[in-house]
């Protein structure tokens, strides 16, 4: 049924490393440790593998990049998780490894995007975020992840979260190629693969010659007792979730600062 579908216990379980993480539960916005991933209105409509992506604690909390200096908690900023690709516990390889090691990283990776780092779209964006959570969390022993690895991942790894997911990312896309079909405007879709080709080159270019994952990983302080509450919270957060000054940040469970 229909619940059963929105609730899925991990990829790479034979590996025995998702056992222990609680299962996925979209209605309830829940990702245990996985990279999320939904469309961008219009621009997916247009070119369907490019999308928003966020990455998650192992208790399913979603964080995102959305904007300089700005960290969104919950849920992702552009939409309703539409793919999700689960990470695997055993390949962390920071410190200790495991899931608590991976929250850390994530802490770090939140509370240094959430001080110091500057958004750009055509560069710093929401998959370089998951990429710094994913270069200090060590996984897979890589250290150089980028936006195109974890796109790329997504693509080739991610599970949709239902039939109805997919048909909403690729349907306007299929819709388009079919009337230019039947009126012959191949133009059209030229132009599109065109732009879809240079945007591949742009951010492969982007990614593998300019981006400098290591210049992120040694700016990010080890001790995430580093940071204020505020800065790992972000004040800007709770007050946009209708928090009031002088109410404090609710911590998830599990995380404390200090």
């Amino acid at each position: 049924n229909m619940d059963d579908m929105l609730r899925d216990t991990g990829a790479d379980v034979s590996s025995g490393g998702t056992k222990s993480l609680p299962p996925v539960e979209s209605r309830k916005n829940r990702f245990p440790m996985c990279v999320v991933w939904c469309p961008l209105p219009m621009i997916t409509w247009l070119f369907p593998p490019i999308g928003h992506v966020g990455i998650c604690y192992s208790d399913g909390l979603i964080t995102d990049f959305l904007g300089s200096r700005f960290i969104h908690r919950g849920s992702l900023g552009f939409g309703a998780v539409a793919r999700y690709w689960r990470l695997d516990p055993t390949k962390v390889t920071d410190g200790a490894g495991g899931v608590h090691a991976f929250d850390t990283s994530v802490r770090k990776a939140e509370s240094f995007f959430n001080t110091c780092e500057y958004y750009n779209l055509f560069g710093n964006n929401c998959h370089q975020y998951a990429a710094h959570a994913m270069n200090l969390a060590g996984y897979q022993g890589k250290r150089d992840w980028n936006m195109v690895h974890v796109a790329a991942n997504v693509l080739l790894k991610g599970r949709w979260i239902s039939p109805w997911a997919a048909v909403k990312t690729w349907g306007p896309f299929c819709v388009a190629l079919v009337a230019c079909a039947a009126t012959g405007a191949w133009g059209f879709v030229q132009g599109i693969f065109g732009a879809f080709l240079l945007l591949v080159v742009y951010f492969s270019s982007y990614s593998f010659g300019y981006a400098d994952p290591a210049r992120k990983l040694y700016q990010t302080p080890i001790k995430v007792e580093e940071y204020s509450e505020d800065e790992v919270m972000g004040t800007q957060m709770h007050q946009a979730a209708g928090g009031g000054d002088d109410e404090e940040p609710p911590l998830p469970p599990g995380r404390s600062i200090g």
